[in-house]
């Protein structure tokens, strides 16, 4: 619960104000700004003795918290069938999941067709192989499923699908092509609205991975990161693990390469090398700052 009120709490502190006024969300006063801060920072030091316990946290709230995007603090069982899907496909092997029936009718307990945040951490436990698969993808750190795309991967995948979609636009395709690509644009675009609204900014992942894989074979070379890791050593001044240890961290297969699943997967497993490509991706483009790259207006 601690872990999803601080995110919670940053994404309103980080949304961008026109797009709140633009969908009819209060604005963000100074004073509660203040009071944002003084939350954040009581719930972060709350999770350190947890985490220092031995604590890991439970997928009943955070769960909840990374799939309601919107929050509405209920999940439709369309959302519901997504994180399914996910986490058999990560844990399936592991675990015999229960079916979506059996899942909706033992969360949904007012039969609304909706599972409120309530219905969801009382009733969770009574599905027990779906529970486990839960908790064993959880990151106990970050307090989200690993399977699962965060808001902010979300966000980054959108964009990375709009740079897509341009390059696609500026080559010329056929009258009918082109409009099909400007009517996707043109809903991508309200979808990445609508999550900078709400606070979300694009995580490193999709993003950047966009960015560097000009030539689009879904993979970077070694070479490739060791260009990106000097950009950012010369942007930013900040200590960064070296090469072979991003290497290490995201090239699980040892093929020399890193596969977008890779990237995506495995680049909390560098720390330094994360935390500077949050510091200088651009949130309202998804574009590293430190390389040059084309601006798309949303």
């Amino acid at each position: 619960k601690c872990m999803g009120n601080i995110q919670r709490l940053k994404r309103e502190l980080d949304a961008n104000q026109d797009e709140r006024k633009a969908l009819g969300l209060p604005e963000l006063t100074e004073e509660r700004k203040a009071k944002i801060h003084e939350d954040i920072r009581s719930r972060k030091d709350l999770c350190k003795k947890f985490r220092a316990q031995g604590i890991v946290p439970s997928p009943g709230y955070c769960v909840f918290n990374q799939i309601d995007v919107d929050k509405q603090r209920v999940l439709s069982r369309a959302k519901l069938e997504r994180v399914l899907k996910a986490v058999t496909t990560a844990m399936g092997s592991k675990y015999e999941i229960e079916t979506l029936e059996t899942i909706m009718n033992t969360l949904d307990k007012d039969k609304s067709g909706d599972i409120s945040e309530h219905e969801w951490c009382l009733n969770l436990n009574q599905l027990p192989n779906f529970y486990k698969a839960l908790q064993a993808d959880i990151d106990p750190d970050y307090g989200v499923l690993n399977c699962f795309r965060t808001p902010e991967d979300q966000l980054a995948k959108c964009m990375g699908n709009l740079a897509r979609l341009k390059a696609e636009l500026d080559a010329g395709p056929t009258d009918e092509r082109k409009a099909a690509i400007e009517a996707e644009m043109a809903t991508r675009k309200e979808l990445c609205k609508k999550f900078r609204a709400q606070g979300v900014k694009p995580s490193p992942g999709y993003c950047v991975f966009n960015q560097l894989d000009t030539d689009k074979k879904r993979s970077l070379s070694k070479d490739k990161i060791a260009g990106l890791l000097a950009a950012l050593k010369e942007a930013l001044g900040t200590e960064i693990e070296d090469i072979d240890t991003i290497m290490k961290g995201l090239d699980k297969d040892s093929t020399g390469d890193v596969s977008e699943h890779e990237w995506v997967l495995n680049l909390k497993q560098c720390p330094l090398f994360l935390k500077a490509l949050e510091a200088d991706i651009d949130p309202d483009y998804g574009i590293l700052k430190c390389i040059p790259g084309e601006k798309l207006q949303f």
